[in-house]
């Protein structure tokens, strides 16, 4: 019955836009399954030195971080904070965002 009314609405032109709905109300979401937390022992973590403005103190010191995850390849460098725990958080925080982007990507290419 449904089909025919389908029809029905295709073929008047002021009524299509009900059938449209109609059809979007009957489509499934799709599942994505959540994303495993990051391993630290998947990490390459190194402390390197900054650049940039800020003298002879960012020259000094090892507070910026770059990470690398070893099954992806993702690579993330973080030197916005002046505390090397602060960058390592934030480094941490952008490869998470980086590699759960890229795991829904993949997914929706299936």
């Amino acid at each position: 019955m449904r089909a025919i009314l389908n029809n029905i609405f295709f073929s008047i032109g002021r009524l299509r836009t009900f059938s449209q709905s109609a059809i979007q109300l009957k489509k499934k979401k799709r599942y994505i399954p959540p994303i495993p937390p990051l391993d630290e022992n998947e990490l390459i973590e190194q402390f390197v030195r900054g650049s940039g403005p800020g003298g002879q103190a960012v020259n000094k010191t090892n507070n910026a971080v770059s990470l690398i995850h070893k099954p992806t390849g993702i690579r993330v460098q973080a030197h916005t904070h002046r505390s090397r725990e602060a960058n390592r958080n934030q480094a941490r925080r952008v490869l998470a965002e980086r590699h759960q982007s890229s795991h829904h990507h993949l997914l929706l290419l299936l």
